[in-house]
């Protein structure tokens, strides 16, 4: 980022296409509870998405909002809290 110049931050209505790092950041702000609700990491990972492209559940693209700079996804905001990407 040049001196002067702040960066471009964009916040929108998260949608179904964000599923894959929505579940990233959805399974970063569960911590143990994610381990309770679905086992392991992989199989919440795999579960995620899947219903977060989905509508009506507490887990959906409809209850959240996608941030991202210069198309990088630095975090999401949804019922469950809050969650950014350190890298």
């Amino acid at each position: 980022m040049a001196a002067g110049h702040p960066e471009r931050i964009n916040v929108r209505s998260a949608r179904p296409d964000d599923a894959k790092v929505a579940a990233i950041l959805i399974y970063m702000t569960m911590l143990r509870v994610s381990d309770y609700l679905f086992g392991r990491e992989e199989v919440a990972l795999w579960i995620l998405p899947r219903i977060f492209a989905r509508a009506s559940n507490r887990f959906s693209h409809k209850r959240g909002y996608h941030v991202e700079s210069v198309h990088l996804a630095l975090g999401w905001s949804g019922v469950l809290g809050t969650a950014r990407c350190s890298g």
